[in-house]
């Protein structure tokens, strides 16, 4: 995939192509919830998403704060909410937003079937290793397209909504402080 670096937030930003996959709950996995059905997806376009989750020095440099309540520049930002999160977006590139939620678990899952792109410790940070902290991005394995982090570490904002009221919005992959059941690329 193509790499580019963001001369506004500093990150690094992946091309991630065109495909087809099966979106939900994958073959063999039975820690699956009801609104993870599996189903066939087309991502028509292909799309720029950043390699690591947006860190602390890449927020501050484009929203002049930050929120966190673990305190590091190369670690994830955190304490953001939705609206903030696309405020970022918008800022950092032009014609930003958040990736939608079929995109998110495109990318997330890379071309692989499972429930996750590696095994769990080699490529999340959850409860069972966080230690009860964050930790700074792209330290665990990263998936076939080159992106880090996508399981575990944060839990990531799409630009979608969970219900139809659109009262909540859809958060995927996981977090430092979650089990390992929360912690696949179906999960939402």
């Amino acid at each position: 995939s193509r790499t580019s670096v963001n001369p506004v937030d500093g990150l690094t930003y992946l091309f991630i192509p065109p495909g087809a996959f099966t979106m939900g709950c994958s073959p063999g996995d039975n820690e699956c919830d009801d609104n993870e059905r599996p189903h066939a997806e087309q991502i028509a376009n292909g799309f720029w998403l950043g390699q690591t989750e947006v860190t602390q020095a890449a927020w501050k440099k484009v929203m002049n704060n930050n929120p966190s309540h673990f305190q590091g520049g190369q670690l994830p930002v955190e304490q953001v909410d939705w609206n903030q999160a696309g405020d970022y977006c918008k800022k950092a590139i032009v014609g930003g937003r958040l990736p939608t939620e079929r995109e998110w678990e495109y990318a997330a899952r890379a071309g692989d079937t499972g429930a996750r792109y590696g095994p769990l410790d080699a490529v999340a940070w959850y409860s069972g290793n966080s230690g009860g902290t964050t930790h700074p991005v792209g330290l665990k394995q990263a998936n076939a397209f080159g992106l880090y982090d996508m399981l575990g570490s944060m839990w990531e904002w799409t630009a979608d909504n969970y219900d139809t009221a659109g009262k909540y919005k859809v958060v995927r992959g996981g977090s430092w402080d979650y089990g390992a059941p929360f912690v696949r690329a179906s999960e939402r």
